[in-house]
């Protein structure tokens, strides 16, 4: 099966369609599988490798998720009180109702307080303007404005809608990141290397980029004809803050016992409680609906879709199928991605997990997804 996920790849960089990728999957009870292959950047400067660094974005969600759920288990925060009793600043975060006659914010007192659960689950009101028509008009109109004390204007915005109404995916899981920093009174990256990655060997996964520049991945932006461009990192927005929702760059290898740990209900480490590792798979939003995002900044991401049709849930920190997956995942498999078109799943019933990562601009490029779909294929018919 190994030869078959190379060829995968490699066919996909014979073609011009990415310049590499790394591919890891890991059934539970062994150890995690690598292929990579073409090149580490367009200009070709060396090949993609087993070891090389890609920035994981919303992959670092999942971690910061395990993270918090560890001070739930420890009695540190719990799920459903008010988290302002942590996060002061969320104790008044208003929501956006429109804007008065002379273009100024209608903004109120949410009906309830936001708590750990909604962060969690991306039902706190907290968006994204990439995927929120509103939230993006509010930051044309008031780009400097800060109505929530976060860490910039990303992060400061107000709620478009009451906490537990509706699933908007935003900054919530930054939110989370703050939360277990006011917990613990220690920088998020110290708490997530100690209770997460040092665990689980997962040394060269860190907010910092690699000391080697060889072994990080070069970013590609999709062109309108289907080709690759170079994306340079100075175009990316700058680092104010090490990201709970995205901050972290990692490997293929390191992922890969992240991915490992999950299968497990002890985590293989202990890292958290069954009670809770069960109820990270479960959905937690009811009959609303994940995964469908409309764009409104297509140059960082295409229109999302995923398992339209199904009406995905939400668990804590993970999308969830409700329906199998023909020739791959089970049904209440978690899954989630990062923006940069890296992808993974984790099937707990069939004890197989999975993850492909490339580095191109926009998100959910059908390239990619049609890569991902045969990579996950491949790895089910192999079993």
């Amino acid at each position: 099966m190994t030869q078959a996920v190379a060829e995968l790849i490699q066919s996909a960089v014979e073609r011009g369609a990415i310049a590499g990728a790394v591919g890891v999957w890991v059934r539970a009870g062994e150890s995690p599988r690598v292929v990579a292959g073409g090149w580490r950047d367009l200009e070709r400067s060396s090949p993609m490798r087993a070891d090389t660094v890609f920035r994981i974005a919303s992959m670092t969600k999942p971690i910061t998720s395990l993270a918090a759920l560890q001070l739930v288990d420890q009695g540190r925060i719990e799920l459903d009180a008010p988290i302002e009793t942590v996060l002061p600043a969320l104790r008044d975060a208003p929501v956006l109702d429109g804007y008065g006659g002379d273009g100024t914010p209608t903004l109120r007192p949410a009906r309830r307080p936001i708590t750990l659960r909604h962060l969690l689950t991306h039902t706190s009101g907290l968006a994204y303007t990439t995927w929120n028509e509103k939230l993006l008009e509010y930051r044309r109109r008031r780009p400097d404005d800060t109505p929530i004390a976060g860490r910039d204007v990303r992060t400061s915005a107000p709620l478009m809608f009451d906490p537990g109404e509706q699933w908007a995916y935003g900054t919530g899981t930054d939110w989370v990141g703050f939360a277990i920093e006011a917990a613990t009174g220690r920088p998020l990256a110290a708490v997530l290397r100690d209770a997460v990655l040092e665990p689980l060997g997962m040394l060269d996964t860190a907010f910092d980029p690699p000391a080697e520049p060889v072994r990080l991945a070069g970013l590609a932006r999709r062109r309108a004809d289907g080709g690759l461009e170079r994306l340079d990192p100075a175009s990316l927005p700058p680092r104010n803050f090490d990201s709970g929702g995205g901050g972290l760059f990692s490997t293929a290898v390191d992922y890969g016992a992240f991915l490992l740990a999950l299968l497990d209900p002890t985590f293989g480490t202990g890292l958290l409680g069954e009670r809770l590792w069960a109820e990270m798979g479960k959905n937690q939003i009811g009959t609303l609906v994940a995964g469908q995002m409309q764009t409104f900044e297509p140059e960082r991401s295409n229109s999302v879709a995923l398992f339209a049709g199904t009406d995905p849930g939400w668990g804590l920190g993970f999308l969830i199928n409700p329906r199998a997956v023909v020739g791959g995942r089970a049904a209440g498999s978690l899954a989630w991605a990062g923006i940069y078109n890296s992808y993974f799943w984790v099937d707990r019933e069939r004890a197989v997990a999975g993850a492909l990562f490339t580095q191109i601009l926009p998100f959910c490029d059908p390239t990619v997804l049609d890569l991902l779909d045969r990579f996950e294929r491949a790895v089910y018919a192999g079993a």
